[in-house]
């Protein structure tokens, strides 16, 4: 039995449950005829939701097939790499601490996003160098976007925004936010 916010995915033959139970963040490997347990990958977390809503995490995970990996963001703010055929942890960041972010409303819940060969996440956070990061499949943090103000307050630049060979990720957040 889950309790409510379950993240689902189903990479290669197998479903992939993000969910918490008591005091731990859990990532199960299901097989879907069945539902019998593969694997079973979890660390502790102390997130406490101050509004009576559920407790996390909030982040569907995200597998990278050809890399063999899965990824989760925690509503700690914790962003796991796990290896997506047993379960073995690979690397493990703690967001909240690198980057200074808050608790906020809800905590963290920032789905992983794969590019190419780079791990994106925006992770919001008060550091200089919170904002948008990219990570390799080792952990390594190869992008942070906070020291890329614009002219304008609120606008940041990540990249080389003026060629168009290059792929670029626009995102907005926060209270009334829009992207044009």
């Amino acid at each position: 039995a889950f309790a409510d916010w379950v993240r689902i995915l189903r990479p290669g033959g197998r479903l992939l449950v993000f969910h918490r139970q008591n005091n731990k963040e859990i990532l199960d490997a299901l097989d879907p005829a069945t539902g019998a347990t593969q694997w079973s990958f979890s660390y502790p977390t102390g997130y406490r939701d101050d509004f009576g809503f559920s407790e996390g995490p909030r982040a569907t995970p995200t597998a990278d097939a050809a890399a063999g990996l899965v990824f989760t963001y925690g509503a700690e703010g914790t962003l796991s790499a796990i290896k997506l055929e047993t379960g073995a942890k690979v690397w493990q960041l703690d967001a909240r601490q690198a980057f200074g972010i808050r608790k906020e409303f809800f905590g963290t819940g920032c789905s992983p996003l794969i590019d190419g060969d780079r791990l994106l996440m925006n992770i919001g956070g008060v550091s200089q160098s919170a904002g948008i990061i990219a990570l390799d499949d080792t952990g390594y943090i190869k992008v942070e976007s906070g020291s890329s103000r614009t002219s304008v307050e609120g606008i940041f630049a990540c990249g080389d925004a003026t060629d168009p060979t290059y792929r670029q990720a626009i995102t907005a957040a926060g209270t009334g936010c829009m992207a044009a």
